[in-house]
Parts: structure tokens; sequence; C-alpha cells
């Protein structure tokens, strides 16, 4: 069974990830979140500049968490989420594990 992805805005680098994941065979694009109006309803496929997948790009984040995708690839520009009701969401950040014995107080 693929894994559920949403891939979150279509600029440079969520393009690229669009291509990625439409070819990757254990992944399955679900949705797509579209930052600017003139993409809303497009293709991801047309908006990633391959073939249409089917997946059409929304503002509309409550529709795209409803579709429970098993991840969302973020790529927003800047470091804020916000849904076509206005309300922001922070961007989700990470920062990579440390393993226990990577660092120890001497």
């Amino acid at each position: 069974m693929p894994i559920r992805v949403v891939q979150w805005t279509t600029g440079n680098v969520g393009r690229r990830s669009v291509r990625a994941i439409v070819a990757n065979p254990q992944l399955e694009l679900v949705g797509c979140y579209a930052w600017s109006d003139d993409k809303v309803g497009r293709d991801a496929g047309a908006l990633a500049g391959i073939e249409d997948v089917g997946v059409l790009a929304t503002n509309d984040v409550d529709a795209l968490l409803a579709l429970q995708p098993d991840c969302v690839v973020p790529n927003p520009c800047g470091n804020r989420w916000t849904s076509s009701s206005g309300s922001s969401r922070a961007a989700p950040t990470s920062s990579p594990r440390r393993r226990s014995s990577a660092r120890r107080s001497r």
C-alpha cells in the first residue's frame, strides 16, 4: 500500500517534489496545496511541468487534512502556513535526531 502524500506548495522546490512523488511507486499524491489563487483548481502535474495526475491544487487546508494523508511534504515560502479562512499555522520544523551517544558531557 503506497504512502499517501500531500504536497505543500508548487514553487521551485515544490514542483520538483511533485515530480519525485509521482515517479515513486511507493508514494501516492493525494493532495496539493496552492498558495496563489491562480494555481487553485489546476492539476498538480501540470503545475509541476509533467502530465496531469488527477490531483487538483487547492488552498483549502481543511479539505487537505480531511484526506488523512500519511505525510505532508512542506515546501512553503517563508515560515507560515495560512488557510483559506485566513488562520495561520506555523510551518513545521524539525531538527535531526541525535543518537544518545553522540554528545556526552565531560
